[in-house]
């Protein structure tokens, strides 16, 4: 077995430390959206503001606010 030098064991840190990052880094296109009891689900981000944009305009047309 021969031995790792430090190029080797720095390119193992580095490709160690990017596939934690990956699998931390959220999907960008997900949002975490609550029900009434509280509970988070995944959503698609654009279904999500897509809805939220007709709240807001159906809110303005009655003249009232909304926010979430």
């Amino acid at each position: 077995m021969s031995r790792l030098n430090n190029a080797d064991v720095d390119l193992i840190i580095a490709r160690l430390l990017q596939a934690m990052r990956k699998e931390s880094s959220p999907d960008r296109n997900v949002v975490k959206v609550s029900d009434a009891s509280g509970n988070s689900r995944p959503k698609d981000k654009t279904e999500f503001l897509r809805r939220y944009q007709e709240a807001d305009e159906k809110c303005a047309k009655d003249g009232s606010s909304f926010s979430l």
